[in-house]
């Protein structure tokens, strides 16, 4: 699933999020019920994050867990 971050962050704020983190700082950038994004540095490298939820049940979706091991 691609996700465009843009979306929801303008990309100027992004940027300037991006360039106020130190070495090895995580940060979230965005959340909600269905989202969050998070940015982390990792040397000179950033990296985001999108976690998405969906609206499965907590019992549904640990049963479908367990059923892949």
């Amino acid at each position: 699933m691609e996700v465009d971050i843009f979306k929801y962050i303008e990309k100027d704020k992004y940027e300037e999020l991006c360039n106020k983190l130190k070495s090895n700082e995580i940060r979230r950038i965005y959340d909600d019920d269905y989202i969050d994004i998070e940015i982390k540095k990792v040397g000179k490298r950033v990296f985001t994050f999108i976690n998405t939820y969906g609206d499965k049940k907590i019992n549904q979706a640990l049963n479908n867990i367990c059923s892949l091991v």
